[in-house]
């Protein structure tokens, strides 16, 4: 009788909604196929393949929503070894990490494109965003060359007199900044979180409740930003910051790591890369922060991005040192008196 109390409620609410995490308790009790008429999937590329079986096979059709230029699944370290521990060649497209519903999905789809990812095979994408509605420039040219080939076109309308008023400044900009990093594994740099620190103040003298995100690649700089702009407000007590009644919430709220912002989005975002020389040529540089994660942390952005970061670290990575040049290259000709 399960399907049928399903399809009665489907004629009360056409469209129930669920996350991965709970799916499977909703429908446990489905046992038959095809029960639910149509399954959406959205955030595809951030779901792990099996996660999807269940709810796949109870389904007559679905639609996969996805980006695989954004944030791919996390795996844990166990299911890691798990894949590496099948040497079978029938599981031998399920070891990558990267592999998603969406990407699976992809594969069975007749209509795409092709993305160069720098080797002899491309990658093959179905139905990609072509019309980009997300963020204006530097952002949107950022994203469309390092993870689009260029083959987007930008449709987002310029921000008002009166949005332009609450920004940091009157353009995105790379602000290179040097210093230590804490060390032992936690990469926040304190003169990074001192720049960050009066930034966020000017945001909250311009706007009650500013539009900002702080995002980071890392989690440990989120702590250490939260830590710092706490204090900050604590030393500085007639600061915009020290008399914000929602600085608490916020703090919380709107900084994080790139994985946490996903599928959001502020009129300005600071990007927060933390990490010193002692680890330029290690993998938090040069293979952690890929283009997914650059690709994703700028075009949380509408209107504003404010890279942090030493060069002389970052210009070993071939994506954020592109994110740089665009923006450096950037004509800015129409500031505001907040630049």
């Amino acid at each position: 009788m399960i399907g049928s109390l399903f399809n009665t409620l489907f004629l009360l609410t056409p469209v129930v909604s669920s996350t991965f995490a709970s799916v499977g308790r909703l429908l446990r009790d489905i046992k038959e196929p095809g029960v639910i008429g149509t399954l959406v999937i959205d955030e595809a590329g951030q779901a792990q393949p099996q996660m999807a079986i269940g709810e796949l096979f109870r389904s007559k059709k679905a639609i996969i929503v996805g980006d695989p230029k954004q944030v791919e699944p996390v795996v844990t370290d166990d299911l890691k070894l798990l894949k590496e521990a099948y040497t079978e060649p029938e599981y031998s497209n399920y070891k990558d990490k990267t592999l998603s519903v969406q990407s699976c999905a992809d594969i069975i789809n007749h209509f795409g494109t092709f993305f160069d990812k720098g080797t002899d095979y491309p990658e093959w994408v179905g139905c990609p965003l072509l019309v980009h509605r997300r963020c204006v420039s530097p952002m949107y040219d950022i994203s469309n060359r390092i993870s689009y080939n260029g083959i987007m076109k930008q449709q987002t309308l310029a921000p008002s007199e009166e949005k332009i008023k609450t920004f940091i400044s009157g353009h995105s900009q790379w602000i290179n900044v040097t210093g230590p990093e804490k060390g032992s594994g936690d990469h926040y740099v304190p003169n990074q979180g001192e720049i960050v620190c009066r930034m966020v103040d000017e945001a909250f003298s311009r706007s009650k409740t500013p539009s900002l995100y702080i995002i980071t690649p890392f989690t440990k700089v989120v702590s250490g930003i939260r830590s710092a702009l706490g204090t900050y407000a604590n030393r500085n007590k007639e600061s915009a910051l020290a008399k914000s009644k929602v600085f608490g919430e916020w703090v919380y709220s709107n900084i994080g790591t790139v994985h946490k912002f996903q599928g959001k989005e502020a009129n300005e975002v600071i990007f927060m890369l933390g990490c010193d020389e002692t680890v330029k040529e290690r993998y938090a540089v040069q293979g952690f922060v890929n283009s997914n994660i650059v690709n994703v942390a700028v075009t949380r952005a509408k209107y504003r991005i404010y890279i942090i970061g030493d060069i002389k670290v970052w210009k070993n990575n071939q994506y954020v040192k592109e994110a740089k040049d665009i923006i450096d290259s950037f004509p800015f000709e129409n500031t505001s008196e907040n630049d």
